[in-house]
């Protein structure tokens, strides 16, 4: 077993060259199943990547050959940037364990906080709280990056087709199925958009509307 921690050492001549050129970077929700985000996360960064490399799980001992932290407080040193794919909740509990000033970035991966529900806002005002108690600059969440989105193209059969319909703050899938994080997910939300674009009308969309109040005032259907 081995601990990926070489360190490249480029000048520093702006804050935010911890972010785009991190000397060290942590991946909190690295998995070891082939397909889940947190797998090819890690796999990208292996590949790719010549920094420090910290790797956090609650119960791994080893991921893709490096070793593995139960926690944040056990990463030996300071992190410039810090990937985060748990859900929310465990998002908020991974940062109690965060010392002030140990981490300088924060990219948070998931969705579901204000944009969902009443309890997804209560995270995400505790989460904004906590990274300004440690000093920590968030950015996220965000879309997938293109490398993640050619890997489920290559894995999925139309996969690129839900691209036709443009992007917005709710959707068919958004309604009637849950974060997900693996492939199998993404082919779940996949047969929700096709059915989307099969079936576009105005009367599906106000349907979607409906089912998205229900979600944001009363938690129902996205979970």
């Amino acid at each position: 077993m081995t601990s990926k921690t070489e360190k490249i050492s480029p000048s520093k001549k702006h804050i935010y060259d911890d972010l785009f050129c991190p000397r060290n970077i942590a991946v909190a929700g690295a998995s070891n199943t082939p397909g889940k985000m947190g797998n090819l996360f890690v796999q990208h960064l292996l590949d790719g990547y010549s920094g420090g490399l910290y790797l956090v799980h609650p119960t791994e001992k080893e991921i893709e050959g490096v070793a593995v932290y139960n926690d944040l407080a056990m990463i030996p040193e300071p992190v410039d940037l810090l990937i985060v794919l748990v859900p929310q909740k465990q998002m908020v509990s991974l940062l109690h364990s965060c010392l002030p000033g140990r981490v300088k970035f924060m990219l948070a991966i998931p969705s579901g906080f204000g944009e969902v529900s009443p309890q997804g806002k209560k995270y995400e005002l505790e989460l904004l709280q906590m990274t300004r108690e440690r000093g920590i600059r968030i950015i996220g969440p965000r879309p997938e990056r293109p490398e993640f989105i050619q890997h489920l193209e290559a894995k999925i059969p139309y996969y690129a087709i839900r691209h036709s319909v443009s992007p917005g703050i709710t959707g068919w899938a958004q309604v009637n199925y849950h974060y997900g994080a693996s492939v199998e997910d993404s082919l779940k939300k996949l047969e929700y958009d096709i059915y989307y674009i099969k079936n576009m009308s105005l009367l599906l969309d106000l349907k979607i509307v409906l089912k998205t109040i229900g979600v944001v005032l009363f938690g129902q259907g996205a979970r």
